[in-house]
């Protein structure tokens, strides 16, 4: 059991409510109901019973919810120690990450680290990740996380995730294979496979991420049509679930938004293309210790992005 775990059910509790406790925390509801099933898994047992209108703790779950306290009393104790009133001033730290995988990646981080460095003050600063190594090498933000094949020499970085880039193919495609489970593996795209691509009309989610897609696959001899430009993932799944095109899709992403059924997935290449998720700031730069607790954190809990099932509407 985590810190975060043990906060998120407790809060669960005391609110009788994962919508009410994923508001206070500024958590997805998917995120703290996740947590909810993962600690069920774990110890084998029905922690919370769940009605229409509230969430009760089982006998078993008032148990667990002891240990859950202990936890969270055990970190007030160490923060009093460590980090008392009055002993360090205000801190004040300006990220910079990616619109929409990059606030996935804060809702998983600032809860906890507003809990371990309550008087820091942060500032998000949305960029696309190609433009956010220029902002740390400039001192527009003081750290950042994003996603880049390549990176410049002026910043020091350390890598937490390798995000795959997918290819989605929509209903009607002589590709497509139908998915009414919330779980499987993502099959790679055979060589003998790949005629079948030919010519496809393609939707871009993001479109640096788009044409590395589209260059891979002109190697392969494939000539896709760059049909729809979006930046909005929800979209382009949309889109391509009308068979509009196939489309290339960031699996972080598809982890952390709610869809009607999974949707038709490919891997392609040898290992498959990604693109790997950096935690950045200048080179040289002396980290405060509010800012080296947040890139820990981001660090830490940035696996979880992809840890969990596809979320699949009822």
């Amino acid at each position: 059991m985590t810190f975060t775990e043990a906060r998120c059910f407790a809060m669960v509790v005391e609110q009788r409510s994962i919508t009410k406790a994923a508001q206070i925390l500024n958590y997805t509801q998917p995120y703290i109901s996740k947590i909810i099933a993962r600690a069920e898994a774990e110890t084998g047992c029905v922690l919370l019973n769940r009605s229409r209108h509230s969430c009760q703790p089982t006998s078993t779950g008032l148990r667990y919810l002891e240990y859950c306290q202990r936890i969270l009393a055990l970190h007030q104790e160490f923060q009093e120690e460590f980090h008392p009133a009055g002993q360090s001033g205000n801190c004040r730290i300006v990220i910079g990450v990616p619109p929409t995988r990059g606030s996935y990646l804060l809702q998983l981080v600032l809860g906890d680290f507003q809990a371990a460095c309550p008087r820091a003050h942060v500032t998000v600063v949305e960029a696309h990740s190609k433009e956010l190594p220029g902002y740390i090498e400039k001192g527009t933000v003081d750290m950042a996380a994003f996603s880049s094949p390549t990176l410049p020499a002026g910043i020091s970085c350390e890598a937490f995730l390798d995000d795959r880039i997918l290819m989605m193919i929509p209903p009607g495609h002589p590709l497509y294979f139908h998915i009414d489970c919330k779980q499987y593996t993502v099959p790679i795209l055979e060589p003998h496979m790949y005629r079948l691509l030919d010519h496809s009309s393609f939707v871009s989610a993001d479109t640096p991420r788009s044409i590395r897609m589209l260059n891979y696959l002109e190697t392969l001899g494939i000539r896709c049509r760059d049909a729809i430009r979006t930046r909005n993932a929800l979209l382009t799944h949309q889109l391509c679930e009308q068979g509009l095109g196939i489309a290339a899709v960031m699996e972080v992403t598809l982890h952390n938004i709610t869809m009607r059924e999974v949707p038709c997935l490919y891997q392609i290449g040898t290992p498959p293309l990604k693109e790997t998720w950096y935690v950045a700031w200048q080179k040289q730069k002396v980290l405060t210790p509010a800012m080296s607790t947040l890139a820990h954190l981001i660090k830490e809990r940035g696996p979880a992005l992809i840890a969990n099932d596809f979320h699949v509407s009822p």
